[in-house]
């Protein structure tokens, strides 16, 4: 719950802190610091908790994030708060269709990225035959894939947002059914996961990009709220593919799940209307 709150105010935060042009940059910086902790901090936890009891990783989460707040306070600037709206006029902004377009789309990406992924440690061990202490290596890997990933996005959005994002979810679809097709193949298997951190999670700011657009784009509840539809994915793109395995399915149904939930992303994107009288 924290986290998600953080995560839209964030946002707004860092667009409202450099000039219009530098916008997606500074919010492609604050996406990949999110990035950067999830590619240190699960290693972390786990040699913490190697090394001591599991508490440990929760107490040590509280200090790193007492030093955060700290810094928080005494480095960014003083900003006037937003003018404030009656709850009237927010909750109106959502009744914008447009808006919902957008949010569909961004569900459907990393709902088809954490349908698979969920279970990417069993798919590439016990489908792929790829031995446990290779998948930690590929797994950070992918970490650092993502990371520039997510700033090759950045700089291709600033130019066509759309455009972006309809490659990139393409990129997704052909890259998990030639994993589906060819999973019993190391090093296909392993290409495709690595892949999977380039046009996944990293298309991030092309998402938040594309909100932009939008009139209420701005806002710090239009980006909660987007964070929550993010949020929502994971759970779908998870749940979905842990429902279908308890039938007795494959693991390699979680890869075709992902696959489907991509498409119809890629087919909410095409088929929504345009955002702007220009939009990128």
């Amino acid at each position: 719950m924290v986290s998600g709150a953080f995560f839209g105010v964030s946002i707004g935060l860092s667009a409202r802190l450099v000039n219009s042009d530098s916008k997606l940059k500074a919010i492609s910086t604050v996406l990949a610091g999110i990035m950067l902790g999830t590619i240190i901090g699960l290693p972390l936890a786990k040699i913490v908790s190697e090394y001591s009891n599991w508490q440990a990783s929760f107490f040590l989460i509280v200090g790193l994030a007492s030093i955060s707040a700290l810094l928080t306070y005494l480095a960014l600037p003083d900003l006037s708060p937003e003018p404030p709206r009656p709850l009237r006029k927010e909750l109106g902004a959502i009744f914008d269709v447009r808006l919902w377009w957008v949010f569909f789309t961004s569900f459907c990406i990393i709902g088809a990225v954490y349908a698979p992924f969920s279970y990417i440690v069993p798919i590439l061990n016990q489908t792929s035959k790829i031995p446990q202490n290779s998948i930690t290596f590929i797994l950070f890997t992918y970490g650092g894939i993502m990371l520039i990933g997510n700033n090759l996005v950045a700089k291709m959005a600033a130019i066509h947002t759309k455009r972006t994002l309809v490659i990139g979810i393409s990129f997704l679809v052909i890259n998990l059914c030639i994993f589906a097709l060819f999973h019993n193949c190391h090093w296909l298997a392993i290409t495709c996961t690595l892949l999977l951190g380039l046009c996944g999670v990293s298309l991030n700011p092309a998402m938040v990009s594309r909100l932009m657009e939008l009139p209420q784009g701005g806002r710090a509840f239009v980006n909660t709220l987007h964070a929550s539809m993010i949020t929502l994915g994971i759970m779908f793109g998870s749940f979905t593919a842990g429902i279908l395995l308890s039938y007795g399915y494959s693991l390699t149904i979680t890869i075709w799940l992902g696959a489907a939930i991509a498409l119809v992303g890629l087919l909410t994107l095409k088929l929504s209307p345009a955002l702007t009288i220009s939009s990128r």
